[in-house]
């Protein structure tokens, strides 16, 4: 692959190369073949069963970087922490509203 990856096919390419496993494993667990990602096959679409299972399987990938190639290719371990935080905040502020509404009873 040279370039930029263009297609799924090519994105899900290089997060098969990633991976220790080999990719004829990688693309079974799937339930797909290796060759379905190969010659004129790679221009085929995929389907959105293999998607799923895929992200899934693999959360750290970006759904939207592989469905679009717009972002990046793996989800940022800080967003997860600061969304994290901002949740532990939202229900902070949920509890204290729900204090408040208590006292005003």
């Amino acid at each position: 692959m040279s370039g930029k990856p263009t297609t799924i096919k090519e994105r899900i390419l290089m997060i098969c190369e990633e991976q220790t496993v080999s990719k004829t494993k990688f693309f079974t667990q799937f339930g797909q073949s290796y060759s379905n990602f190969t010659g004129r096959d790679k221009k085929s679409p995929v389907s959105s069963e293999f998607l799923t299972r895929m992200v899934v399987k693999y959360p750290s990938y970006n759904s939207r970087w592989i469905l679009t190639g717009q972002g990046n290719m793996i989800i940022s371990t800080s967003s997860n922490s600061k969304m994290e935080e901002l949740e532990s905040d939202n229900n902070e502020l949920r509890n204290r509203i729900k204090l408040l509404e208590e006292k005003l009873k």
